[in-house]
């Protein structure tokens, strides 16, 4: 059963894309074939599977514990998905090469599983060849940004980053049937999510490096940081110096108002502090993050005493 707000793989669209189930297995020996262009999943070796570009894959692998989990289960009831593949213009006499655009962690466990068992079938992966000529780089990006978004748990800056570029990718197109459909919609139909969803992910973009990095790390939810998306890059600068991690408290954040003052956002982050003074102090620019984050843990232990 899929998660909420996750499609089923199997009776995805992009399932229906990309595989049909053959019941002649006289004609499709694998079981699979594509449902668009007649192509049979082929095997292809290891060796000849490179990854996509990190610009197109930004997405974090697999947590050991769940590559363990993945590993256990390719060994016992074998691949479930082939990957899908785009093939590059062989050099001859060097065979042709294909980029990984679904199954990057797939690949990673057959790969272990070959080193550790030295077993010749995971040497090879089934994986669906898309061909040169089908596909442009636009629509390369789209199958991993999509395969992502259905198949992973992605955190609130993995998918603002889908969004984003999910977006630019729309815009790039010439659609006709889209032509009266907002970018938006298409893409909270694609994702099942609300319009709403997809406004908040891509205002997130607009936080700045300090801010993303807490996304990226899961300090930052994505209220908190669209609250915090109210403020011009410089006014943000100003909050993350004076208050730092304190801009992750959901209390704090709810109460975030756009047009709020210094004094106002001081007066919300230091509720008991009367007056509040500006300290200007010179650091070692390599000790600056450590030595606001000591200094907030300073502050935060003298307001509650």
């Amino acid at each position: 059963m899929a998660g909420k707000g996750k499609k089923d793989w199997a009776s995805s669209s992009f399932a229906d894309d990309f595989f049909i189930k053959r019941g002649d297995t006289d004609k499709d020996p694998f079981g699979f074939m594509s449902a668009k262009s007649g192509a049979y999943v082929l095997q292809l070796e290891l060796e000849l599977l490179d990854a996509a570009p990190q610009e197109w894959n930004f997405y974090k692998p697999l947590a050991e514990d769940k590559m363990d989990e993945l590993i256990e289960s390719i060994e016992q009831k074998g691949l479930l998905h082939p990957i899908v593949v785009w093939e590059r213009a062989a050099e001859y006499p060097e065979p042709a090469r294909y980029t990984i655009l679904s199954g990057h962690n797939r690949v990673e466990a057959f790969r272990r599983l070959y080193e550790s068992t030295g077993d010749r079938k995971y040497a090879v992966i089934m994986a669906h060849v898309k061909k040169p000529h089908e596909i442009d780089e636009e629509q390369a990006k789209e199958i991993v940004i999509d395969t992502n978004w259905v198949s992973r748990q992605l955190s609130a800056y993995e998918k603002s980053q889908s969004i984003i570029r999910k977006y630019m990718i729309l815009g790039s197109k010439e659609k006709k049937a889209h032509a009266n459909i907002l970018r938006r919609d298409i893409i909270a139909k694609e994702y099942n999510i609300t319009g709403r969803q997809v406004d908040n992910y891509r205002k997130l973009s607009e936080l700045i490096e300090p801010f993303q990095e807490m996304l990226r790390s899961q300090e930052l939810g994505v209220k908190a940081g669209v609250k915090l998306t109210y403020f011009d890059s410089e006014m943000q600068q100003w909050i993350y110096d004076s208050f730092g991690e304190a801009v992750c408290e959901n209390k704090i954040a709810n109460a975030i108002k756009a047009g709020m003052g210094k004094e106002e956002l001081s007066t919300l982050f230091n509720p008991g502090v009367e007056k509040v003074s500006f300290v200007k102090m010179e650091v070692p620019a390599e000790l600056r993050n450590e030595f606001i984050a000591m200094a907030h843990r300073w502050l935060k232990s003298k307001t509650k005493q």
